[in-house]
């Protein structure tokens, strides 16, 4: 079933987004495993790494959450 998993990024000018990635997150995590290191992506999801850089296509969104709205970026391809 699709999941979705959210993510802090730095953009090239240093500002920092929210980006989420709906569906099944295993092919997402094998690629960045095998060019960064499991290692590398386990860092990423504790939010304690800037290892991985990677190009990406995305599409802005707005989330409102308990009355608080904010910008935030739907992943749709990666390399």
């Amino acid at each position: 079933f699709p999941t979705r998993r959210s993510s802090d990024l730095l953009d090239d000018c240093g500002k920092r987004w929210e980006m989420m990635a709906f569906g099944d997150p295993a092919p997402l995590n094998a690629y960045m495993a095998a060019r960064f290191g499991q290692e590398a992506v386990d860092r990423l999801y504790l939010g304690k790494t800037q290892d991985i850089r990677m190009s990406v296509t995305y599409y802005p969104s707005l989330n409102t959450y308990q009355g608080n709205t904010k910008l935030q970026l739907v992943m749709q391809q990666y390399q």
